[in-house]
Protein backbone atom coordinates (compact mmCIF):
# COMPACT_ATOMS: atom_id res chain seq x y z
CA UNK A 1 0.00 0.00 0.00
CA UNK A 2 2.76 2.35 0.78
CA UNK A 3 4.86 1.74 -2.22
CA UNK A 4 1.96 1.64 -4.75
CA UNK A 5 0.77 4.89 -3.16
CA UNK A 6 4.17 6.38 -3.81
CA UNK A 7 4.78 5.52 -7.24
CA UNK A 8 1.14 6.81 -8.06
CA UNK A 9 1.75 10.49 -6.35
CA UNK A 10 5.05 10.72 -8.18
CA UNK A 11 3.30 10.08 -11.46
CA UNK A 12 0.39 12.20 -10.59
CA UNK A 13 2.85 15.16 -9.29
CA UNK A 14 4.62 14.87 -12.83
CA UNK A 15 1.36 14.97 -14.77
CA UNK A 16 0.40 18.17 -12.86
CA UNK A 17 3.48 20.50 -12.66
CA UNK A 18 5.47 19.27 -16.02
CA UNK A 19 4.17 22.25 -17.41
CA UNK A 20 4.81 24.84 -14.85
CA UNK A 21 7.40 26.99 -14.76
CA UNK A 22 10.28 25.63 -12.41
CA UNK A 23 9.84 27.46 -9.73
CA UNK A 24 6.16 26.27 -9.07
CA UNK A 25 6.72 22.40 -9.97
CA UNK A 26 8.30 21.78 -6.58
CA UNK A 27 5.49 23.27 -4.57
CA UNK A 28 2.76 22.20 -6.88
CA UNK A 29 4.22 18.30 -6.18
CA UNK A 30 4.41 18.71 -2.74
CA UNK A 31 0.41 19.99 -2.97
CA UNK A 32 -0.82 17.41 -5.12
CA UNK A 33 0.98 15.06 -1.66
CA UNK A 34 -0.49 17.14 0.62
CA UNK A 35 -4.23 16.85 -0.99
CA UNK A 36 -3.78 13.41 -0.55
CA UNK A 37 -2.45 12.64 2.66
CA UNK A 38 -5.44 14.97 3.80
CA UNK A 39 -7.91 12.69 2.03
CA UNK A 40 -6.08 9.84 3.53
CA UNK A 41 -6.09 11.66 6.85
CA UNK A 42 -10.26 11.89 6.40
CA UNK A 43 -10.75 8.15 5.35
CA UNK A 44 -8.18 7.17 8.17
CA UNK A 45 -9.97 9.16 10.94
CA UNK A 46 -13.62 8.27 10.10
CA UNK A 47 -12.70 4.46 9.38
CA UNK A 48 -10.05 3.96 12.61
CA UNK A 49 -10.79 6.84 15.04
CA UNK A 50 -8.47 8.21 17.09
CA UNK A 51 -7.63 5.87 19.20
CA UNK A 52 -7.40 2.75 16.56
CA UNK A 53 -4.93 4.91 14.72
CA UNK A 54 -0.89 3.66 14.34
CA UNK A 55 0.38 7.82 14.71
CA UNK A 56 3.97 6.88 13.95
CA UNK A 57 3.36 4.74 11.02
CA UNK A 58 0.65 6.86 9.62
CA UNK A 59 2.72 10.24 9.99
CA UNK A 60 5.80 8.33 8.61
CA UNK A 61 3.31 7.34 5.65
CA UNK A 62 2.11 11.10 4.84
CA UNK A 63 6.13 11.78 4.61
CA UNK A 64 6.76 9.64 2.29
CA UNK A 65 3.68 10.75 -0.01
CA UNK A 66 4.64 14.58 0.45
CA UNK A 67 8.15 13.95 -0.23
CA UNK A 68 6.95 11.71 -3.38
CA UNK A 69 4.94 14.26 -4.76
CA UNK A 70 7.83 16.93 -4.68
CA UNK A 71 10.03 14.19 -6.20
CA UNK A 72 7.35 14.09 -9.45
CA UNK A 73 7.17 18.07 -9.46
CA UNK A 74 11.25 17.81 -9.50
CA UNK A 75 11.12 15.13 -12.09
CA UNK A 76 8.54 17.51 -14.48
CA UNK A 77 11.06 19.86 -14.67
CA UNK A 78 14.23 18.78 -14.34
CA UNK A 79 16.03 18.70 -17.61
CA UNK A 80 14.22 21.77 -18.61
CA UNK A 81 16.76 24.41 -19.29
CA UNK A 82 16.25 28.43 -17.57
CA UNK A 83 15.16 29.83 -20.64
CA UNK A 84 12.18 27.95 -21.33
CA UNK A 85 10.84 29.36 -17.98
CA UNK A 86 11.18 32.57 -19.14
CA UNK A 87 8.68 31.65 -22.20
CA UNK A 88 6.18 29.40 -20.12
CA UNK A 89 5.43 32.89 -17.29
Amino acid sequence: YLIAGVVILVFAAYRAARRLPRRDALATGAAVGLAYVLIELLIQLLTSGVAGTAWPLFLLSCLSKVAAGALGGWLAVRHRPAEADADRA
